[in-house]
């Protein structure tokens, strides 16, 4: 039994991977995509326009990673807790104090006609996935016991703020700079923070393949 359970479990844990063989069927698309994928297992995607491109593109991205992107909407969105229970909570505090969710409506509403299309387009791929795995969800949303809500173009920008954000590491001691600013002159600041000209020693270490 424990043999058939292992059989059935790997066969099972197959079915969620990504398709890269075959043909999927979708609506919306104005003519064929191709999805070509290298040895690397990096997808190169060959369509006629643009929004078909951006469709196949968050098809294949959901493929390849959705409950990554299911959570890391979630975290920006502070709605985490929904899922994880009461772990989730400071972080969701933290979230909804940034006030992401709001944000993004505004930056939507800015954006222009072409790339509100696109993200459009790239969210419509996304639930093209969903829609075509229902049944084989990522293992950590059967884990977690849920089903994912469609993807719309605001969860797109929300996971560019949180990219953002995680690569600003230093963003609490550029708020502490700001505070003291108004209290200390920019030399005792540049005192506590020396500015580090790094200019010099890149341009040493990069000296062997610069052209002469």
């Amino acid at each position: 039994m424990l043999i058939v359970g292992v059989s059935v479990g790997v066969t099972w844990l197959a079915t969620t991977l990504p398709k890269t063989e075959g043909s999927v069927r979708l609506t919306g698309i104005s003519d064929p995509v191709q999805i070509f994928r290298d040895n690397r297992g990096v997808p190169h995607i060959y369509a006629a326009t643009l929004n078909d491109a951006y469709r196949a593109l968050g098809f294949t991205h959901a493929q390849d990673r959705f409950a990554q992107m299911e959570l890391m909407r979630r975290h920006g969105s502070g709605s985490l807790a929904e899922v994880i229970g009461d772990k989730g909570v400071p972080s969701d505090r933290f979230m909804r104090t940034l006030g992401f969710n709001r944000l993004v409506q505004v930056q939507l509403r800015g954006l222009s006609k072409s790339s509100q299309s696109a993200l459009a387009a790239y969210a419509a791929g996304v639930n093209d996935w969903l829609k075509h795995r229902r049944a084989t969800l990522p293992l950590e949303m059967l884990l977690m016991g849920y089903t994912p809500n469609p993807w719309k173009p605001e969860d797109s920008l929300i996971w560019g703020r949180v990219m953002a954000m995680w690569l600003s590491g230093n963003w609490r001691t550029e708020f502490l700079r700001l505070q003291l600013a108004s209290k200390l002159s920019s030399e005792k600041i540049n005192a506590l923070w020396p500015q580090i000209d790094f200019t010099d020693e890149i341009e040493r270490n990069l000296s062997p393949f610069l052209p002469a």
